[in-house]
């Protein structure tokens, strides 16, 4: 049930990070994983061009201090 409210909240935004460290101490977690994945698309004539981005972070839930981090971003151009 405590996972299924966590999900409801990152869904509405009102997810709060600082209390993620209780909730996983509650279910047995030593990790928790977030991050987000967004596109921005640009057409130019006959090219579109769609770059996309990936952020990750690794936090620990004991001290919430951060294990890993990764940035990659892809740009993708398609002509027509």
């Amino acid at each position: 049930e405590m996972a299924e409210e966590v999900a409801l909240q990152a869904g509405t935004g009102l997810y709060d990070p600082a209390t993620a460290a209780q909730l996983g101490r509650q279910l047995g977690a030593k990790y928790y994983i977030t991050g987000k994945i967004t596109s921005t698309d640009e057409r130019m004539r006959k090219e579109r061009r769609v770059q996309y981005s990936l952020f990750i972070s690794v936090i620990e839930v004991e001290t919430s201090a951060l294990k890993f981090q990764f940035t990659s971003e892809r740009t993708k151009a398609i002509v027509r």
